[in-house]
């Protein structure tokens, strides 16, 4: 996913802005066919389970559930924060700060490497560590970065500081998601 923006940027340097959507449609097509001829895998199906008072009771017991209801908003808020980063990121680097789409995609690269290093630092340290000590911890890098990038709106905004933020908040909510 993290490549997706690098592709999309070679896409709109080469061929142009509107080749993303045909792009995207051939994708979409794949998608519809891959689901459409992928046969049923689960071999105990029952369809009395797919009801709706069943399913709204299966979702109270959910929301009642204490873990599930803080990991659902660990999980939403690291996500917030990466949605926000490519929804903005676009924006800014390009049209406030004059990157190409193709410097973009790199850019974008480099924010989802930071998830992987720290995806991978987690899956060692998971085994040897508490869980809770593991979010609180990604959940400090994410506030770290969230504080730093608040601050950099004081100075002359440059594509390294707005990098630098990001790619910590990832690094950060890298510890958060899994967990």
């Amino acid at each position: 996913i993290a490549i997706s923006p690098l592709f999309g940027g070679f896409i709109q340097e080469y061929l142009g802005w509107r080749w993303n959507f045909f792009v995207l449609i051939l994708l979409i097509i794949f998608v519809i066919v891959m689901v459409v001829i992928t046969p049923e895998t689960n071999l105990y199906h029952d369809k009395k389970h797919v009801n709706g008072k069943e399913i709204i009771n299966n979702f109270k017991n959910l929301l009642s559930n204490r873990s599930y209801v803080i990991s659902t908003m660990a999980t939403l808020l690291c996500y917030v924060g990466l949605l926000c980063w490519l929804t903005v990121g676009p924006f800014l680097m390009m049209s406030v700060l004059g990157n190409t789409a193709v410097e973009f995609g790199y850019i974008t690269c480099i924010v989802g490497f930071s998830f992987a290093i720290g995806g991978t630092i987690n899956g060692f340290i998971v085994t040897i560590d508490n869980s809770v000590r593991i979010l609180r911890f990604g959940f400090s890098i994410m506030l770290l970065a969230g504080w730093f990038l608040y601050f950099t709106t004081f100075f002359q905004i440059s594509t390294s500081l707005i990098i630098i933020g990001a790619t910590i908040f990832s690094f950060g909510s890298s510890f958060v998601v899994p967990n």
